[in-house]
């Protein structure tokens, strides 16, 4: 007698499950316990535990390199730690907890994934708080402690000693790691004559999160600056990430001379050129916005993570033309940024567009969400798989090299994005997307965009996304008539032909839309370098990078002053 299809499908399923579970129980037990020190806490701790590996001795596991851009680059490069992370709640003193099987890792997926070899091994929990933000629901984040949402680096977070261990093949192994330490205060660089430090509690912020909340500024100012007490300075600001390093990596102390010219790029370099005679004489601002969903804001008004364009333009501009000599005229403040910087800087010119004179936007993170990461958000299904394909399904990329092999996939990328935790809380861009761009959910969490166990886009996320402004070619093809006579002549876009993460096929359709502009034309400009040049500030059009691109600047700027602004206070020898 033959069954229905369906039902010998599903007795080929309940075969497979209970194959696959005589494989678990078969398989030897590879576990780490790890048990929180009386010696460090007096109280129960809520958070993501991380069990990190690494085949080096000469490093803890923590300290090689564990910053994500490294993960999803996979640049032979970049060396990170592979590491596998699990939800702890209220583990007391003297407690433990255990992963061994229920973790998820990155590259591997499991303890049981991880290859033959030699490790050392080293815990970290990353710790979260309770907090009730302003949308009213009592949620559990990583408040970020000015280490820019990094749970290798967030002081108070607990970590272990390093153990050695040795995994063989269809063999078990038990480790047992203890957190007894804990990761100390981030102290901020003493000023100098040319880098000043600046830290201050933002109201507007910290009302929302009903807790303290710092924002930042470093600051490098020109030469010159002391011994001309009477001038005042355009201002350049560099947005993006949280900048741990000073405004264009600019020496906190001035380097040894060289023999012969200093190598470009180099300290030296960067010193003597910013000194010369003939750079524009400009104060250079980073900023520094972290929230407990990414190491920045994006500078955009949130229910998940706050008012932080009303600090932008409430707290920090207002804070900086106190504490500094700048001229206070829109002209005279130009922005620039890479990846997440150039995309807060077109959104910023773009939104605000009477405040600021000009944008050099490079390799921004997605402009058209016809192309995020890769997808239409608004017509696919799934982030994993394209749809496009009749027969054979490839898995979709999400980052590729710039001679245009993968080298990261979707797939993997959802899978680091899971291993980092869940409910947007680990600190990865797409998750970071639903908290900035996107609702709060039943729950006080952001409504993700995709479901990472299975590659789901929800399209209804997507389309509250453009709704509410994040999409910007569509924001500006909506809105032309009343923004485009105010960003006209302000929008200078610079992009890599291979660009890593695809960032280029959204600027072309971007581009395909500023280029009809006629009432008013943009008046911009695209630049793209070729060939093989990827997610970078240089080889687009502008090098040597910066001080190629601040001459463009300094001669947008004067183009746009006043009549009769003596513009020599600012470009003096």
């Amino acid at each position: 007698m033959r069954l229905p299809t369906h039902y010998a499908a599903l007795g080929l399923m309940t075969l497979g499950l209970l194959l696959d579970r005589d494989a678990v129980a078969s398989a030897p037990l590879r576990s780490v316990t790890v048990t929180l020190s009386g010696t460090v806490a007096t109280n129960p701790e809520t958070g993501r535990l991380f069990v990190m590996v690494s085949d080096r001795t000469d490093k803890e596991p923590r300290s090689v390199t564990p910053i994500t851009a490294a993960y999803y680059f996979n640049d032979a490069s970049m060396e990170y730690a592979p590491f596998f992370g699990q939800n702890v709640a209220t583990l007391r003193p003297g407690a433990s907890a255990t992963m061994s099987g229920e973790e998820a890792g990155y590259p591997f997926s499991h303890l049981s994934d991880l290859p033959p070899g030699e490790y050392s091994i080293q815990a970290v929990l990353h710790r979260y708080e309770q907090v009730t933000p302003a949308h009213g629901k009592t949620i559990w984040l990583p408040m970020d402690d000015w280490e820019g949402t990094q749970f290798h680096l967030s002081p108070g977070n607990l970590y272990s000693d390093v153990q050695r261990i040795k995994v063989v093949a269809g063999e078990g192994f038990k480790v047992s790691l203890t957190l007894h330490a804990r990761i100390p205060p981030i102290e901020q660089p003493a000023d100098t004559k040319y880098l000043q430090f600046r830290k201050f509690r933002s109201e507007l912020a910290s009302r929302f999160w009903g807790r303290d909340t710092p924002v930042g500024v470093n600051v490098l100012l020109p030469e010159g600056y002391a011994e001309h007490p009477d001038a005042r300075y355009p201002v350049v600001f560099h947005m993006g990430h949280f900048q741990e390093h000073t405004p264009l990596r600019f020496p906190t102390r001035e380097p040894e001379v060289t023999k012969g010219p200093a190598a470009t790029g180099s300290p030296r370099w960067i010193w003597e050129n910013w000194l010369a005679a003939d750079t524009p004489r400009v104060i250079v601002v980073t900023l520094m916005h972290p929230t407990p969903f990414y190491d920045d804001s994006y500078f955009v008004n949130s229910p998940n993570t706050g008012p932080w364009q009303d600090v932008l333009m409430q707290e920090l501009l207002p804070y900086i033309n106190r504490e500094f000599r700048t001229i206070d005229a829109p002209w005279a403040r130009v922005m620039f940024g890479g990846s997440t910087g150039g995309w807060i800087s077109l959104y910023t010119q773009v939104t605000k567009p009477e405040s600021f004179g000009g944008a050099w936007i490079y390799c921004p993170d997605m402009v058209d969400y016809r192309a995020l990461a890769h997808t239409d958000i608004y017509k696919e299904k799934n982030y994993y798989t394209p749809e496009s394909y009749k027969w054979l399904q490839p898995e979709r990329p999400y980052a590729r090299t710039v001679t245009g092999g993968w080298s990261v996939s979707a797939r993997q990328f959802g899978q680091l994005s899971r291993a980092l935790g869940d409910k947007s809380r680990g600190g990865e861009w797409i998750d970071a997307y639903a908290a900035m761009f996107g609702p709060v959910g039943p729950d006080g969490y952001p409504v993700p965009l995709i479901d990472w166990q299975t590659g789901a886009i929800d399209r209804r996320v997507a389309e509250l996304w453009r709704e509410n402004g994040f999409d910007i070619r569509y924001y500006l093809e909506e809105n032309w008539g009343i923004v485009g006579p105010k960003v006209r002549g302000k929008l200078f876009f610079l992009c890599g032909d291979m660009d890593q993460f695809y960032c280029n096929n959204a600027m072309y359709l971007l581009e395909d839309f500023l280029k009809t502009t006629r009432d008013p034309p943009y008046e911009g400009s695209f630049r793209y370098g070729r060939p093989k040049i990827g997610h970078t500030f240089h080889g687009l059009g502008l090098d040597p990078w910066p001080f190629a691109m601040l001459h463009e600047m300094a001669a947008h700027m004067r183009k746009q002053q006043p009549a009769g602004f003596d513009s020599r206070q600012w470009n003096y020898p």
